[in-house]
Order: structure tokens, then sequence, then C-alpha cells
């Protein structure tokens, strides 16, 4: 690997739309030709990210991770003032942190801002009023969450999630200990409650299943390659499908892949993240690299 400039990176506090302070890092190579923000998933720190930041550094990206409100750096979950919601994550932290990263950007002599999103990240980014911002995207396991899209068990599983164990904690204690559980992390009151609806409505981020598609997603128009993989018992590619049909204006492209194309022998939810999947990140700044698709 390259060295990366430590001074030209590290640690800091982003203040999200509303002030709320935002964990974040920056991971800087000497030269970058372009920056990279990485969108996290739901209770997923930004540490997490940590090998994957390095080698995206490597290949000449400035690179920024954040913690969303109530995860990580800019947690815990119960805390009071981590409010707004599950829309929040994408309006007001998700907004700031595109908003820091393209002025990064303009200084750099305007290369290009893109994004990795996994799971909520890319939710996130389609909620975020500035997506417009953003040169091109690598959304990575990020799907709709409707329990009845899964399988079964795991549909009578997640309704019950959804219907009376999330609410109930968020209800009780005031946010919703999904670490000690097993299940997504820790999530503040708010966002917890307004997640559980989502997830019980087939449209998701729509109203209905029926209604057109959610309009700021529609509204970012741009490269976006989609990435799933087979053992993902979290979200398989139905509902990640479905999700991305939102991105009405987007150029996808499509990669379902299988473990052994990933790299490690078992990749499920997180694993495209993991070390071990160095081969795939390599293909992901490939394409990063690649020329926009005719009419960018």
């Amino acid at each position: 690997m390259k060295q990366v400039e430590a001074l030209a990176g590290g640690d800091t506090v982003i203040p999200a739309r509303d002030g709320f302070p935002l964990a974040a890092t920056w991971t800087v190579p000497a030269d970058p030709k372009a920056v990279l923000v990485i969108a996290s998933a739901m209770g997923v720190p930004r540490g997490f990210y940590r090998h994957f930041a390095a080698r995206m550094a490597d290949r000449g990206h400035a690179v920024l991770s954040f913690d969303v409100r109530g995860t990580g750096g800019s947690g815990p979950a119960s805390r009071k003032d981590a409010v707004g919601g599950f829309t929040g994550f994408g309006t007001l932290d998700l907004a700031a942190i595109l908003d820091v990263a393209a002025q990064r950007a303009r200084e750099l002599g305007g290369v290009p801002l893109r994004l990795a999103g996994h799971s909520l990240g890319s939710m996130a980014f389609g909620l975020s009023p500035n997506n417009t911002l953003v040169d091109a995207v690598i959304s990575v396991a990020s799907g709709n969450g409707y329990w009845g899209f899964q399988p079964y068990p795991q549909n009578v599983m997640r309704a019950t999630l959804w219907t009376m164990v999330m609410p109930a904690f968020a209800h009780t204690i005031g946010w919703f200990p999904g670490s000690r559980m097993g299940v997504v992390g820790d999530i503040p009151r708010e966002a917890a409650l307004e997640w559980a609806r989502m997830c019980n409505t087939p449209g998701y981020v729509r109203p209905t299943s029926r209604h057109p598609p959610n309009p700021s997603f529609a509204k970012w128009q741009g490269p976006m390659l989609v990435l799933s993989v087979s053992d993902d018992e979290i979200m398989p590619p139905r509902p990640i499908d479905d999700l991305h049909e939102n991105f009405a204006g987007a150029r996808i492209t499509r990669w379902h892949l299988t473990p052994a194309e990933v790299g490690p022998e078992r990749v499920g939810h997180l694993g495209m993240f993991k070390k071990g999947a160095e081969r795939l990140w390599e293909n992901m700044a490939e394409w990063f690299d690649r020329p926009a698709p005719a009419g960018r």
C-alpha cells in the first residue's frame, strides 16, 4: 500500500444541518484525484470501513467516513438530542457531509465527488436534498426493508421486529438496543419508530407500493453500480431491485455476486467491506474510474 498522508486527514467533527455534531474521519492520499464519501450501514460505526477507506485512498481518493447520529463517535443512541428520525440520516446528516465533501472536491481543483453507500447509506443518499452534488455512486446491499419482501421464516421474524419489538423498546427505554440483540445496531428513538413504520409499508420510501418513485431519489441522475451477494440473508435481490427503482434517473449497472467473486468464504450483509474483499474493492475503484456513460 502507498503511504497515506496523515497530516492531510484525521478525525474531525462536522455539524449536521441542524447542528448535531457528527464524528468523521478523512483518509487522504498525497495527490487526490477524487473525493469519496462512505455512507455506513445502520448502526455500523465508521471504523468498520477503515480498511476499505485506506485501499480507496491508495487508489487516489480523499475519503470521508462519518457516523450518523446515535452511532459510534456520534452516539450513543440513547442521547436525547439524537432526533430527526430515519429520514434525518439523509436530510440532516449525509446532506451536511456532502456539502463538506463537495467543498473539498472544489478545493482540489474540481475533482469528482463519489459515494459508496452501504445499506442505510444508499437510502440516506436518496433522501439527501443535495445528492446531485455527487457524480457517481456505488450502492452495496441496500434495499427495501418491507418485511413482506423477505422469504420465510425471515418475513415472520422481521414482521415481529418491526411491529412489536422495535417500537416497544423505543417507547419504553427511549432507543433500540439492537447491538445487544444482534440486530441492526443501536438506533435512536425517533429513527427506530420511523424506520419501523417504513418497514411495515410495501413502498418503504414511497407512501405505497403503487406510488411513483420517491422524488428525492429520482432527481439524482448519474452512473450507479448496485451490488448484492448471494449469501446475504438480510437483503436478497428482490428488495434491492425494488429500492433502486426509486433512482429513476440513474444509469444503473447491476452486479449480483457470489462469495467466490467477492473473496471471503462467507460474505453476508457486511462482508463486502471486510478484509478479504480487496479484489472487489479494486473492481469498485476501476468502475469509478471508467468514463461516465454518455449523457453525463
